[in-house]
């Protein structure tokens, strides 16, 4: 960002202002030290009850939470005034970086153990607060409040039940929170996610509807399904069955959003926005991707293998390279054909059977694009994996026989390769005529060539007009033979002459076949 570490400065002033307003934090934190420890482990399932934790909760944020916001924004006041020239560049990123070194300090009020479940509650407001092993079941919140707050394990290698379970959230706010506790079979409906951080956890068998998630970061994180098919459970307004409901997420805003190291397996996205995301290193296995916005999203080693993706335009990516596509299923998807990165994957992997099916899709959607560059690159490539499958199954096979076979395919698509490119490139077909009509021509001058006269003609110096002459009777001698068309002016003269027309005219006919067939294939594709 900067010459300099910018995060090194940044936490020396915080460390600066909170050293010399220590006292008065103290003070504010014993004041309320007993309001929040009432709410230790306590178990909530009644309107009363929540109400009075939303009431200390509110008290307490028109004191101390108020307090620390100012001192906070105090601070970075201070830092936007002295470096005045680097924030004017970076303001989004500062701020950022700010916020989570502010974060990291500890200072929010903290309530350890508090569970909530079976109840609909409307307008719990638990903002700027750290919820340690908060637990809730079975319960509906309507226009809750949850700005800023960190959820958590106090032990992080705890693996257990999940915490949020069961649950649906209507038009929640979420917004600039760390979320490190597992969420299942719950539901988000009209929810706000802006700049929060959902961090080494796992979400199963949630459905995120209608929900505004602009510059979530996503990390560490496990979704997909539950398969255990001997429980079901309801909630208020809706019940599951774990073996038939996976993570959906329709009409979801992620945009500027961060996926580092994600397992998404098996989830299903429906009219989502990916807008200047960063995915990079995730698993989307068994994934649907529907209708889904991506202009301007970096995607890179991430896998997409045996995904469903229908109504994608992904001409618009910013970078879409080193991702794994294997047995995927594309309908409708436009590519950004220069922005994917050759060989992929799959082909350095050596799988190339996988290989061979994402080329064959590549090329597909190439030439429905009109992009008949890139639809002739990668039917090459596809050719070229085919080729190479052979190879690797005659490694495997122990059978003499089927050896022998696949020696046979694999020299015969190697011929075709060498000669056109999988018939792909008809001007290489006609070099190579070329070369073998000269070729010719100079084997046939070796024993020479007669005409009806008897005349022999050949090479004896190639620098004499003679010889010349007689080196171009002898190139149209060759010509006519590759060609077949034997005009009988002009015959071989020995033995191996003769059996070197042969041959001559039989790859003419090979070739020339092959240069009708590829000329087609050019013309037929445009």
């Amino acid at each position: 960002m900067t010459d300099f570490d910018f995060s090194k400065i940044i936490t020396s002033k915080i460390d600066e202002a909170l050293e010399k307003t220590s006292t008065e934090f103290a003070l504010i934190k014993e004041k309320w030290e007993d309001v929040l420890q009432k709410w230790n482990d306590q178990n909530l399932h009644d309107h009363d009850n929540i109400k009075a934790l939303n009431e200390d909760a509110k008290t307490f944020r028109s004191s101390y939470v108020k307090y620390y916001s100012i001192i906070k924004y105090n601070i970075l006041g201070n830092m936007i005034d002295e470096y005045k020239h680097i924030y004017s560049e970076h303001d989004v990123e500062i701020k950022e970086l700010f916020n989570r070194i502010w974060n990291d300090k500890g200072l929010k009020p903290t309530i350890t153990g508090l569970k909530i479940h079976n109840i609909e509650y409307n307008g719990l407001d638990l903002s700027c607060f750290k919820l340690l092993n908060f637990t809730i079941f079975n319960t509906t919140l309507n226009n809750a409040q949850f700005y800023d707050c960190e959820f958590r394990k106090s032990d992080e290698d705890i693996i257990g039940a999940f915490s949020w379970h069961c649950n649906a959230f209507n038009k929640v706010n979420f917004n600039g929170s760390i979320i490190k506790q597992e969420l299942a079979l719950s539901q988000f409906n009209d929810c706000k996610f802006y700049n929060t951080r959902i961090i080494d956890t796992s979400i199963i068998a949630c459905s995120f509807n209608f929900c505004e998630a602009h510059k979530i970061e996503v990390c560490n994180v496990k979704l997909g399904r539950i398969t255990d098919t001997t429980h079901s459970h309801s909630s208020i307004g809706f019940s599951f069955a774990y073996k038939i409901t996976p993570n959906y997420f329709s009409d979801t805003d992620f945009s500027s959003g961060s996926f580092i190291k994600s397992s998404m397996k098996g989830l299903k996205f429906e009219k989502c926005g990916f807008e200047y995301a960063i995915i990079e290193n995730s698993d989307f296995f068994q994934c649907e991707l529907d209708n889904i916005k991506m202009n301007h999203a970096k995607i890179t080693n991430s896998k997409f293998n045996k995904s469903i993706i229908t109504n994608v335009d992904l001409r618009s990516v910013k970078e879409f390279k080193e991702n794994h596509l294997g047995d995927a299923v594309f309908s409708n998807v436009l590519f950004a054909f220069q922005k994917i990165s050759l060989p992929i994957p799959e082909e350095k992997e050596k799988e190339y059977r996988r290989a061979e099916i994402v080329y064959r899709s590549l090329k597909q959607s190439a030439h429905l694009q009109g992009e008949y560059g890139a639809m002739r690159a990668y039917s090459i490539k596809e050719a070229r994996m085919i080729t190479s499958s052979i190879k690797k199954l005659f490694l495997k096979e122990k059978s003499f026989w089927k050896k022998l076979g696949l020696i046979f395919r694999w020299f015969i698509r190697w011929l075709f390769g060498i000669l056109s490119d999988y018939g792909e490139k008809p001007e290489r077909v006609f070099g190579w005529s070329i070369i073998l009509i000269i070729l010719s021509a100079f084997i046939y001058s070796l024993s020479g060539i007669g005409d009806y006269d008897e005349i022999v003609y050949g090479i004896s110096c190639p620098f004499s007009n003679h010889d010349w002459m007689a080196f171009l009777k002898i190139c149209y001698f060759s010509t006519i033979t590759f060609t077949t068309v034997g005009y009988g002016d002009l015959h071989p003269i020995g033995a191996w002459a003769y059996i070197w027309a042969m041959v001559e005219s039989f790859l003419g006919v090979f070739a020339m076949g092959l240069f009708v067939v590829s000329m087609s294939k050019r013309i037929g594709t445009r």
